[in-house]
């Protein structure tokens, strides 16, 4: 046998056993959340009859699934004595439409997210049952692809400082959004994983709090949850950013959403998005997006675009950017500035590949006079329009007001 064979050999030997290993330990793991399952009868919860749900201590299953397919189950529980977050099975499957760490990365955000919540050290160990007591070899490689060491991986311990440098960078925040968020920890305003935490567990989109990280001066007020209604102007401050940015994290969605008919019905199947470039300049709230992949159809109603009153919703072809200038104004606010909003999208489009220009404002808009509706239609710009979101500022602002009363709940 050649050198070249002989090596071969040794990298099919090395695989074969790493297949073989991960087997048992799938079948370990299988037998082991048989167990649990089998032997906490006494908790049950259903999504729309509610029920009993152990507390942190008691050991719980999860699973991660995506339309029905499921990516990852493991089994944690909170260990008041190692003050840590203990995984007794950590089982992930691989599906060849998703990335093959889609698994390993669910589960991870998981028990990251748990960690926080349960106010630990955010240290994590796992059981013999995990691979004879290691951590698992696929979120080692996930911590890895992120340059991330984990010291204590043989004796299936993750650090808190390593946890937390995972959770920052599994939630994919860019190289600028990093660094606004370290300046805002360094000055004691901010911590880097509330605002992960307030991602994953869906109290802001990650795009609402990108906006607000961007546009907002002090986007504490908003993220932290310490702001009281006592302290009026703060208060109001928070909630004015907060609310622009609850309409950019809808427009972002509803963009993204490839709607799909079956029928006389419109469906949006769950992880189903079309690709869109999208670019967010923070001094003048102007987001412009140009698709990639596929055309794009406008949501909600355009009024008075090309002197027309709230014409069908257009497409925008693939390459063609188009913007939104997003004034998330109060039925006074627009009164006082919605004509100099307007201008300044007209001013916008001059000499930048913005395409067409939206100013997006809230439903308050229809509240105001018809003679200053039909003075706002005169003064429109062929290529500038107005969009209505479908929502008013009061029930933007009391969306604000429940996240912000839900942050402050949780440990900082």
């Amino acid at each position: 046998m050649n050198h070249e064979s002989s090596a071969e050999a040794k990298i099919s030997f090395r695989e074969k056993l790493a297949a073989e290993r991960r087997n048992r330990w799938l079948w370990k793991g299988l037998e082991r959340l048989k167990e649990h399952l089998e032997g906490t009868p006494e908790f049950s919860w259903h999504f729309e009859e509610g029920g009993e749900l152990p507390r942190n201590f008691f050991w719980r299953p999860y699973r991660f699934a995506v339309q029905d397919i499921v990516l990852g189950v493991t089994i944690i529980r909170h260990s008041r004595k190692l003050n840590s977050l203990l995984v007794d099975v950590f089982l992930i499957t691989s599906i060849p439409e998703y990335e093959a760490d889609s698994g390993a990365r669910a589960l991870s955000l998981l028990i990251l997210t748990d960690a926080f919540k349960n106010g630990g050290s955010m240290e994590i160990r796992f059981t013999e049952n995990v691979e004879g007591g290691e951590v698992p070899g696929a979120l080692r490689e996930l911590a890895a692809s992120e340059g991330i060491e984990l010291e204590g991986a043989l004796e299936g311990v993750i650090y808190p400082h390593e946890s937390r440098q995972l959770y920052i960078a599994l939630t994919g925040f860019t190289e600028s959004l990093r660094d606004r968020i370290q300046h805002l920890e360094g000055a004691g305003l901010l911590s880097p994983m509330l605002t992960c935490y307030s991602i994953w567990q869906g109290i802001w989109d990650r795009v609402e709090v990108e906006a607000l990280l961007l546009t907002s001066p002090d986007p504490s007020l908003t993220l932290n949850g310490k702001i009281r209604p006592e302290h009026r102007n703060l208060f109001r401050e928070a909630v004015s950013y907060g609310r622009a940015a609850l309409i950019f994290g809808s427009l972002d969605r509803r963009l993204r959403a490839r709607i799909q008919k079956e029928g006389d019905r419109l469906i949006h199947l769950e992880d189903d998005f079309i690709r869109l470039d999208r670019k967010l300049d923070p001094e003048s709230y102007l987001v412009t997006y140009t698709p990639e992949s596929e055309p794009v159809e406008l949501p909600w109603e355009i009024e008075h675009f090309h002197r027309e009153k709230y014409i069908p919703t257009p497409q925008m072809k693939i390459g063609q950017p188009f913007s939104f200038l997003i004034r998330a104004r109060d039925e006074m606010d627009l009164q006082m500035r919605l004509e100099d909003d307007i201008q300044s999208a007209h001013e916008i489009t001059k000499g930048k590949k913005t395409g067409p220009v939206f100013v997006l404002v809230p439903r308050d808009f229809v509240k105001l006079s018809e003679s200053f509706q039909e003075r706002v239609a005169e003064m429109l710009p062929p290529d500038v329009g107005l969009m209505i979101y479908p929502d008013f500022c009061n029930a933007l602002d009391d969306k604000v007001a429940r996240n912000i009363h839900q942050t402050k709940a949780v440990r900082v």
